[in-house]
Parts: C-alpha cells; sequence; structure tokens
C-alpha cells in the first residue's frame, strides 16, 4: 500500500491551489510459501497419557495477504493417525494412549500449506515424537521354576545357575536387580547384577537338595517384581562333562569390535558313551546384555550384541557344556573380557533448543548463553569442544572449552530482530563424532531512533469551517517497537488557539472560527515526542483562494 501527497494549481490568475492524498493498493499474489520457524521439531509424550494430550506447537508464517497467507496445518507419516492437529493453530495432540514398548520414537511429516483457492503453496518440516518410559511392565523369567545340576564336593564361591530376567521398559525402569529368598538362601550367593548364583560353603554331601526363590526388580521409582522358584540337586562329579584345560578364557576386546567376530572355541569330554555323550554348548550366566553367544554344537563364542565400555569395561560370562543324558548334566567355564574404549557415542547437548535475549546497541562482549554437552566416552573420544556452524560474519564467538557464547559485535534490532544460532558439540575422537544445538536469540528493543516524518506537512483550510472539522493529520514512523515507538503531540504555537491537535493520532481538527479576510494564513508549530527524543515541525495552513509562493519547514532538536 502506497500513500502520495497530491497537489493541484490551477492556470487562473491568481492561480488557486489544493491538495489531497492518493493511495494505491497494490493487490496480492500466491508468491510466497509458508515458511515454519524451525528447520524440524522434537517432542515428547510420556507413554499412556490420556488422548488429547498436548504435543508441541509448530509456527508457520506467511508473507503473503488474506487467504494467501493463511496457513492451515496438517500431519503426514506413519502411524500418524495416532495423533492430530489443529488445522488453524498448528497445536498438535495425541489421539489414542502411547505405548513406548510397542512403538518408542514416531518420525512425521508437518505440512502447513495457505488458503488459496486457486494455487495454493505449502512447506513441510520433519515432526519427531518421543515417547517417555513409564514403568508399567514387570520383570519376567523364561520359567516359573529352574533346577540345575552341581556336582558333589562343590566349593564356596563355584558357580551354581545364572539367572536371566528380562524387563519391557526402558532405562532404570527396565534394569534388573536380584536377590535370593528360602531356606537355604543362607548357603548361596547371588550377583545383585548379573543373576549368577555361588555357593558360599562347601556342598559336600550328593543327597542333599536345596530349594531357593530368586526374586528380580526393576528399578523404577515404583519397582516391580517377580519370583522364580530353583532347585539345586548335587550329583556324582565323576559323571560330568569337562572342558579340556588349554581353552583360552582371558581376551582384551575394544568396544566396537563387529559382531559375529568368533573370539574362541571351547572343547570339552565326558565319561559317558552313546547318546548321552552327544554335547551341546549354552550360555549358562552372566552374559549380561547378550553381548556373546556360543555355537550349540561347534563351541565357537561369537560377539552377539557387543560391549559398552561405558557401562562394563570388566565383562564376565559363564558357558556351559551340556551333555544328553536325563538328567542333562553340565558344567561351567567362565570367560573374562577386558573391554578397551572407542568412539562409539557422539556428544548429546543438555537440551535441543536454547532461548537467549541480548539487549541491542551494546558493546561486546556480551553474554548470550552458555551451552553445554556431554560425552559418554573415555579421554580423548569424550572431551568435547563447542563451535558455531554460523557465526553471522564474526558477530558471535563461542568459548571452545565452556560453550560460553558471547557478542562480538553491537547488534542493531532494526537490522536484524533475531538469530538461529547453531552450535556443534565435536569430540576428539578419530573420526570425530559431533552434536548440535539451536540457540534462539532475540534482540532486545532499545529507543536508539527518532522517529521521522513521513511528509511535509502544508493545507488549505476553507473559511467558515464549522468546529471539528477535520484539517491534516500528522503522521511519523519510528523504526523501534512497543512503548519505544509510542508518540505524543502538541502545539506550541497555535495563533488564536483556532486549531486543536489530539497528542496520540495527530488528528488536527478546526477549534475557533476562520476569517479568511481577518487572517488568510496560520504558522502552526508542534512537538512531537517520544521517550529520548523531542523534534519541533511548523504547519502553514491557508484560507481557500489565497495563493502561496511555498512554505518554510525546518526541525528543531
Amino acid at each position: 500500500r502506497s500513500i502520495y501527497d497530491h497537489r493541484t494549481c490551477s492556470t487562473g490568475s491568481p492561480p488557486l491551489t489544493g491538495s489531497g492524498i492518493v493511495r494505491i493498493v497494490v493487490l496480492d499474489v500466491n508468491d510466497h510459501i509458508p515458511e515454519f520457524t524451525r528447520q524440524e521439531y522434537r517432542a515428547t509424550v510420556t507413554e499412556n497419557s490420556a488422548s488429547g494430550t498436548w504435543v508441541t506447537k509448530p509456527h508457520a508464517t506467511d508473507k503473503d495477504e488474506g487467504l494467501n497467507a493463511k496457513i492451515r496445518y496438517s500431519l503426514l507419516g506413519e502411524n500418524s493417525e495416532r495423533f492430530t492437529v489443529e488445522p488453524e493453530t498448528g497445536d498438535v495432540f495425541t489421539m489414542v494412549p502411547l505405548d513406548r514398548e510397542q512403538t518408542s520414537v514416531y518420525h512425521l511429516t508437518l505440512v502447513a500449506q495457505d488458503s488459496s483457492p486457486t494455487e495454493p503453496q505449502a512447506s513441510a518440516v520433519n515432526l519427531t515424537i518421543f515417547v517417555k518410559d513409564v514403568n508399567d511392565n514387570a520383570p519376567r523369567f523364561s520359567s516359573p521354576r529352574y533346577t540345575a545340576y552341581v556336582p558333589g564336593a562343590t566349593k564356596p564361591g563355584d558357580f551354581v545357575f545364572g539367572a536371566k530376567a528380562v524387563d519391557d521398559d526402558d532405562g532404570e525402569n527396565s534394569r534388573i536387580v536380584y536377590r535370593l529368598q528360602g531356606i537355604d538362601a543362607e548357603r548361596f550367593a547371588i550377583d545383585s547384577n548379573s543373576g549368577v548364583i555361588r555357593t558360599t560353603q562347601e556342598l559336600a554331601n550328593d543327597e542333599t537338595t536345596y530349594q531357593l526363590q530368586i526374586q528380580a526388580s526393576d528399578c523404577g521409582v515404583k519397582p516391580q517384581s517377580v519370583t522364580a522358584d530353583l532347585v539345586i540337586h548335587l550329583w556324582e562329579r565323576q559323571l560330568f562333562p569337562s572342558f579340556r584345560s588349554t581353552i583360552n578364557t582371558r581376551f582384551t576386546l575394544p568396544e566396537d569390535v563387529p559382531e559375529g567376530r568368533v573370539i574362541t572355541k571351547l572343547s570339552a569330554t565326558t565319561p559317558k558313551v552313546g547318546t548321552a555323550s552327544n554335547l551341546v554348548y549354552g550360555m549358562a550366566g552372566g552374559n549380561v546384555g547378550d553381548a556373546l553367544k556360543i555355537d550349540p554344537h561347534t563351541g565357537e563364542v561369537l560377539v552377539a550384541s557387543g560391549f559398552d565400555y561405558e557401562t562394563a569395561p570388566h565383562y564376565e560370562a559363564w558357558v556351559e557344556v551340556r551333555d544328553s543324558d536325563t538328567p542333562a548334566l553340565r558344567s561351567v567355564v567362565e570367560l573374562f573380557v577386558n573391554v578397551t574404549d572407542a568412539n562409539d557415542n557422539a556428544p548429546i547437548m543438555e537440551a535441543p533448543i536454547y532461548n537467549a535475549t541480548v539487549p541491542e546497541d551494546e558493546y561486546p562482549p556480551l553474554f548470550v548463553s552458555k551451552v553445554s554437552a556431554k560425552d559418554r566416552d573415555y579421554g580423548e573420544n569424550g572431551q568435547v569442544s563447542y563451535h558455531l556452524v554460523n557465526d553471522f560474519a564474526e558477530t558471535f564467538i563461542i568459548n571452545s572449552d565452556t560453550g560460553e557464547i558471547s557478542t562480538n559485535a553491537k547488534l542493531d534490532r532494526e537490522e536484524i530482530a533475531s538469530y538461529e544460532l547453531i552450535v556443534e558439540a565435536r569430540d576428539q575422537g578419530q573420526p570425530s563424532l559431533t552434536g548440535t544445538t539451536t540457540v534462539l536469540l532475540t534482540v532486545l528493543d532499545k529507543n536508539d531512533n527518532p522517529p521521522q516524518f513521513t511528509r511535509l506537512f502544508s493545507v488549505n483550510v476553507t473559511e467558515n469551517a464549522e468546529i471539528g472539522t477535520f484539517v491534516i493529520r500528522i503522521t511519523s514512523s519510528d523504526p523501534d517497537i512497543g512503548q519505544n515507538a509510542n508518540v505524543t503531540y502538541r502545539f506550541t504555537e497555535n495563533p488564536g488557539q483556532k486549531f486543536a491537535m489530539d497528542a496520540l493520532s495527530g488528528n488536527v481538527t478546526v477549534d475557533g472560527h476562520l476569517d479568511r479576510e481577518e487572517q488568510d494564513e496560520y504558522l502552526l508549530k508542534f512537538l512531537w515526542t517520544n521517550s529520548i527524543v523531542t523534534l519541533c515541525q511548523q504547519i502553514y495552513l491557508l484560507n481557500s483562494g489565497i495563493k502561496y509562493s511555498g512554505v518554510l519547514f525546518h526541525f528543531q532538536n
């Protein structure tokens, strides 16, 4: 929309002039697509939350006007029917309670489309929704009752049984701790983390049977637990199979050792003959996280899910060899693995988005924000440095060690009102791994710009105009915003008090009787004021029909 001051002069004698305002309205065409304020959106929802739970609110803008700028939002993607988006506002809600054990992460697409009736335009961004776990699953054993056969004369500290329970929850809600109960519990001890049960005293009598209960509890805020019975029988030692003494049981492996790598091959013998002499290998206990597996026929021990140095730098697992008799008897051997660190963990930012504000027109350095990241690796693999992906022509700097961001130049809100700073955290491993976060910086306004008059003010007024007749509106513009852009007006010279001025709108109206024969021109002076600046200007007013040669304008600070 453009406004022009139009002045017309007659060719008569004396020539007369008149003025008016011509407004030209430029009609919009749909030449802009909607733009989201972020490149991607991430949100977290707690599982089992009621349907209708608020998830997030994306925001998009369109530089067009009217229907071409009216945005409607929609959701696309696998399982998007579990969510709904308010078309007008963009608010995203759940449609059903979510189950993290069914789907832990949703990868959806947000679409913003304008409402043009002829050629609508649209844009899209990724929306990732993480489902936060609650402790809604109890641990479970593979069987409610187990039986173990151990040789007589078992020594204190010898392996008896490897308990294993699983929990479908996540994090602490799935971490299981074990303990023993029952009348014979004092004769045995269980590793609370691995579930390996050992003797605490010698078991000498081959006729004896022991009964235990194994309790597995998760580590949730409100722990859930399950129990299983264990019956232990002592059996003749000479009937058990045995591993060959030449096997290697100690290893050093990097945590990123590939899956399927063979680390050793075990072999064993049995005193039995016939079908009972067929030996089968298996994992007997320990083996936290199913890091290892063994071929039941060849005895090859292979890497399965692998190791995690940050969780367990030293790893123990028990391997068994079992005959095919009834009851099946087994012997065990313990494998020790020293795990070395690998750069397998990228830095994780403390927050995906930081919000910051900084006043404009301040000398640098000025604190903006401080980001932080953690890396679970060890040594250089876990040392993090911080870098700005875009420093906006060195407007910002970051301390690579602390993550503290500061200004390196004065900011001007009227030039750039906000910044999106992408910070990258890099570890020192080879190759280096990275994590990123975004700092959304809003530049706060200061009243550092005086308003400017939008035009020069001169006007004709008809004599005998009625009181209250509109004469002219004084207008100004200010690049500042909010209170800093507020303006008030008042007359400093108003001969005969013939005119009135509204302090807020700047409207000048007739406030007294005008007689051209009495006075054919008026020079009005007024002040324009905001919180830091006062300006003075003049209005030259003529009664209609009176020739004037020019208008004198001047500004005073």
